[in-house]
C-alpha cells in the first residue's frame, strides 16, 4: 500500500460527499424523523394512559429532493415507530385538498437513514408492494471506507 501512497492517516480521511438531484419532482423523497424541541404537551390526549411512560412528539417530514418541498406532521410516539412512519406516508402520498399542491402520490425512490423503521420487514413489504426502491444512508463514520487509526 506505501508502493501507491496510502498510510493509515489518508485512509482514515472521510470520502468526499457526492452529491445527486433527481431529475423530476416526486421521484426521490428524503424521510426523516426528529425527536420535537416542544417536550410535552399542557394537556395529552385522552388515548395516551397517564400510568404508563409518556410518548414522545416526534417530527415526522418528508422532502421532495426536485422541488424542496416538504410535508411535516407531529406524532406521539413510543420510539421509532413503523405504523405511524406508514400512516405518515400514506397521507404524504394521498391527493390534498389544496388545489396543484405538488407533495402528492408515489415517489420512486424513499431515501431515509438506517434506522429501525427502514430495518422493519413490514416496512420494507409495503415499500416493495407500492415498487418504492428504499436507499439507507449509513451514520457518520460507519460507511466501511475508514478505518480508525
Amino acid at each position: 500500500m506505501k508502493k501507491w501512497g496510502y498510510t493509515i492517516e489518508l485512509l482514515a480521511i472521510e470520502p468526499s460527499v457526492v452529491r445527486f438531484q433527481a431529475r423530476h419532482s416526486n421521484e426521490c423523497w428524503h424521510f426523516d424523523l426528529s425527536p420535537s424541541d416542544l417536550k410535552k404537551l399542557p394537556t395529552w390526549p385522552l388515548w395516551i394512559d397517564s400510568k404508563n411512560k409518556r410518548p414522545q412528539l416526534m417530527l415526522y417530514s418528508v422532502v421532495d429532493d426536485r422541488s424542496g418541498v416538504a410535508y411535516q406532521e407531529y406524532h406521539a410516539v413510543y420510539g421509532e415507530d413503523v405504523e405511524a412512519a406508514l400512516r405518515f406516508l400514506y397521507k404524504a402520498m394521498t391527493q390534498k385538498d389544496v388545489e396543484g399542491f405538488p407533495f402528492q402520490g408515489v415517489p420512486q425512490v424513499i431515501y431515509m437513514d438506517n434506522g429501525p423503521i427502514s430495518k422493519s420487514r413490514v416496512f420494507t413489504r409495503v415499500m416493495n408492494f407500492l415498487g418504492i426502491e428504499i436507499l439507507k444512508h449509513p451514520p457518520k463514520g460507519k460507511d466501511g471506507r475508514r478505518c480508525q487509526p
